[in-house]
């Protein structure tokens, strides 16, 4: 009878978790993507590399002749090299076509070195992104970026 009645609660679990999964609002692709740009966003003034690449592709590739490597390398570094970044992203327009979605919005970057204020990026960009298949999940990452430049920044 014990048996009976735990089966009984599980198949009822089983049953509202079901429904709640396909009977609650999904996120758009743009929300995912605004998502995505926060999180970076917020890597990037948390100075985690980590954070930061976890939004990129490792197909990345840009006009400038960055990989996925080397940005990986120019965050490491750039992040050990300054004391604070603040980063500011201006949606201007999404527009997604399946798999493939293209985001024009003005990034500014500004870092601070030993307290003093380095050269800042303020560009508009051309954020392209992919959606890739992450075990059971598909997620947004970047592809490429087109228009920007990284701040200048001195070693220690």
């Amino acid at each position: 009878m014990r048996k009976r009645l735990i089966i009984a609660v599980l198949l009822a679990l089983l049953c509202v978790a079901g429904y709640w999964r396909f009977h609650s609002p999904r996120p758009t692709p743009e929300s995912q993507i605004r998502r995505l740009l926060a999180k970076a966003e917020q890597g990037a003034e948390s100075k985690s590399a980590w954070v930061c690449l976890s939004c990129v592709s490792p197909e990345y590739t840009d006009s400038l002749g960055n990989d996925y490597r080397t940005l990986r390398q120019l965050a490491v570094g750039g992040f050990r090299a300054v004391d604070a970044v603040d980063v500011t992203v201006d949606v201007h327009e999404t527009t997604v076509n399946g798999d493939h979605a293209r985001v024009s919005a003005r990034v500014q970057i500004q870092a601070a070195q030993r307290d003093q204020p380095v050269e800042a990026s303020d560009a508009e960009t051309v954020v392209h992104l992919v959606r890739e298949k992450r075990g059971f999940r598909r997620e947004w990452k970047v592809l490429r970026i087109d228009g920007w430049e990284l701040p200048n920044v001195e070693p220690y």
